[in-house]
């Protein structure tokens, strides 16, 4: 140790290496577009949330009355279905693009 520093390595190295090899701030992005990609996934958990908080309504008469039995495969095959959806159309997306896909959906979803 030279100068009571570690032999190769600069004093803010430690630091680096905890922030990562590309700080946010290093990126050319504007606080903006940070705001609606933070935005873009509240979705994300909400849909999670939403198989937690809609199993008593499921188990109600007027509606399906399942039994607590029905409802953890009803929340299991949930949750396959969206990994493997993603799955699905994450190969798409590489395969074709994701404004196709994009396109396509949405046009799926305008269907009456």
């Amino acid at each position: 140790m030279l100068g009571g520093q570690p032999r190769g390595r600069s004093p803010g190295a430690e630091e680096r290496r905890l922030r990562g090899p590309l700080p946010i701030e290093a990126l050319a992005i504007g606080g903006t577009t940070r705001t609606v990609a933070a935005l873009a996934q509240t979705p994300v958990g909400e849909d999670t949330a939403l198989v937690g908080s809609i199993g008593p309504i499921l188990q109600d008469r007027a509606t399906l009355a399942l039994t607590a039995q029905d409802i953890g495969p009803v929340a299991a095959f949930y949750v396959l279905g969206a990994v493997s959806g993603a799955v699905f159309f994450g190969w798409l997306a590489d395969r074709f693009g994701r404004r196709p896909n994009f396109n396509v959906t949405f046009g799926i979803y305008l269907l009456p």
